[in-house]
């Protein structure tokens, strides 16, 4: 696991409401990088330095290494050499040192096998003192959500490659693969297959007729394509690349999966009630009624909820998964349309056509939180969460760049006519978006 493919700084202290516990890394180490990983209950169970990694296998690891704007570690800390990991870790590579800090503890009292952060460095325990006055330590805080790792500084957004594809009009990326798939909206229908690495076409899947958008479940190696013309659903194997079922539905040219349930959402476009259809059968095993005309519904599966955009009531409408019934509607900008949800920060971005806007949508609140003005009729959204930012492309061509910190526009790219969809790869941070016009598929790195 290298350092250099990591995502971008996190910012972890999100919600102030909850307990406070510092734990120490050094960050810069000469032209070394350290990451600490630390696991769901509080201890650091496994580090990185450059490429080489060590871990509990037991424990379940959340990484970071936080940004450098963060306040200094409380006066008297210090690393103590006499703790020592859970006998489970496995050893430290060689010239590697253990060390670590302990709030809970008077300083300098012994300390025993408590849960306490596991860090690597290749200093001796004076060095790193010396470090310490020098400003390389950072803390953190105990968040309730989530973060992933973060050591690499990613640069501005640009325009890095075009893939030719006739008339784009889905895209989902398979960051483990190196693999993007790219709907043809042409008849006969095709997906194209692209390696991420070189962007070169691999494949060219024939699936059904006008095929729109695309969804990937990679635990079951299976692609799923809406074909809104033709009330159909192709199931693609991954592996094989071919299509092995047709489900004939009445769908949208959008669909959201729940791989956990295997089940898809849909609705026919701007019609009543969403559909949920079963990935092993392709049966409809149930609706959503009352959800007003929708367009596009987005799923926060680890809370039973499910949002869809009410294009004419200017809202979006909340469900529960489990009841399968409306629990809420939110007030939104006009005319929303396409709609993202970011489960790691409680946001959900909704794209509004005729206000030219997105508005950001606190998922544990239920209210507009912030709304940031994008090019013209917003076609798509991408969240990367690791790197705290947003993508929505826009009919008249445009891509706005968001930092989801603050809700500021960062950049503004230009990226081919009337984009359709965008993708982010959560491996590189790359975003591909398509533009069907064009014939082209607009790799954007950073």
């Amino acid at each position: 696991m290298g350092l250099n493919a990591g995502p971008t700084p996190s910012r972890l202290a999100r919600n102030e409401s909850v307990t406070t516990r510092h734990k120490l890394c050094p960050r810069n180490v000469g032209s070394t990088q350290v990451t600490a990983l630390r696991a769901r209950n509080g201890a650091v169970s496994a580090a990185v330095l450059n490429d080489r990694m060590i871990r509990s296998e037991k424990d379940s690891i959340m990484r970071y290494n936080p940004p450098p704007n963060w306040p200094a570690p409380p006066p008297g800390w210090q690393p103590d050499q006499n703790w020592q990991p859970d006998r489970s870790w496995p050893p430290a590579p060689p010239g590697w040192q253990l060390w670590v800090d302990d709030e809970q503890a008077p300083l300098g009292a012994k300390q025993s096998r408590r849960k306490g952060p596991y860090v690597v460095g290749a200093l001796a325990a004076v060095m790193v003192l010396a470090l310490t006055a020098v400003g390389v330590w950072y803390f953190s805080r105990d968040n309730e959500r989530q973060a992933d790792a973060a050591t690499v500084t990613l640069g501005p957004p640009k325009v890095s490659a075009t893939v030719a594809v006739e008339w784009p009009a889905g895209v989902v990326v398979d960051p483990d693969a190196h693999l993007a798939y790219i709907t043809d909206e042409h008849d006969p229908g095709q997906v194209y297959v692209i390696d991420t690495s070189t962007n070169g076409v691999l494949a060219k899947i024939e699936v059904e007729d006008a095929p729109g958008g695309i969804v990937l479940d990679p635990g079951s190696h299976t692609a799923f394509v809406a074909h809104n013309a033709r009330d159909a659903i192709s199931v693609i194997d991954t592996t094989e690349r071919k299509v092995v079922k047709t489900f004939k539905v009445e769908i949208g040219a959008h669909i959201a999966l729940d791989a956990d349930a295997r089940v898809l959402y849909g609705c026919t476009d701007f019609g009543n009630s969403v559909t949920i259809i079963d990935t092993t059968t392709g049966t409809v095993v149930g609706t959503v009624e009352s959800v007003g005309d929708a367009v596009e519904v987005a799923l926060d599966p680890a809370n039973h909820t499910g949002y869809v955009t009410d294009s004419k009531g200017n809202a979006v409408t909340v469900f529960d998964t489990r009841s399968r019934t409306v629990t809420g509607k939110i007030p939104v900008g006009n005319e929303p349309y396409r709609i993202t949800a970011d489960p790691k920060s409680n946001r959900l971005y909704v794209g509004n056509n005729r206000d030219q806007s997105v508005s950001v949508i606190d998922t544990t609140t239920k209210t507009v939180v912030a709304t940031i003005p994008v090019g013209s009729i917003p076609q798509g959204i991408a969240i990367d969460s690791a790197a705290d930012t947003a993508y929505v492309v826009s009919y008249d061509g445009s891509l706005t760049v968001v930092d989801t910190t603050n809700y500021t526009i960062t950049t503004t790219l230009k990226v081919g006519e009337n984009p359709a969809a965008i993708a982010i790869d959560s491996k590189t941070h790359s975003a591909y978006v398509a533009s069907s016009p064009g014939n082209v598929v607009t790799v954007v790195a950073r």
